[in-house]
């Protein structure tokens, strides 16, 4: 009679991983909005998302154009409280540069 073969623990673990990895990449890729299954066949054809241009249409994100005023609004805003802020520090530094000289 011929023995069965045993598989040791270690060999159960990586033929679990064999499957396992691919499975979690492609999962992880479709949360990020990516397609994992595109992505495992451009790294065994050689093609990579990097030879695409800044320019091109494919990498650039679409954004509205009322949310790019509405961000611009938002930067305008932020910079002249920060201004406002700058003078404050300014006005209390000579504040205290005065208290000190009496």
């Amino acid at each position: 009679m011929r023995k069965k073969y045993k598989s040791t623990g270690f060999a159960r673990f990586i033929i679990i991983m064999i499957f396992l990895i691919p499975l979690a990449y492609i999962g992880a890729s479709y949360f990020n909005g990516e397609d994992g299954i595109e992505n495992i066949k451009n790294i065994f054809t050689g093609k990579d998302k990097t030879e695409k241009t800044i320019d091109s249409d494919e990498t650039r994100p679409s954004v509205s154009e009322s949310k790019v005023k509405r961000l611009e609004q938002r930067i305008k805003t932020l910079e002249k409280e920060n201004d406002e802020l700058r003078d404050e520090i300014e006005d209390q530094e000579e504040t205290i540069k005065a208290l000190k000289e009496e």
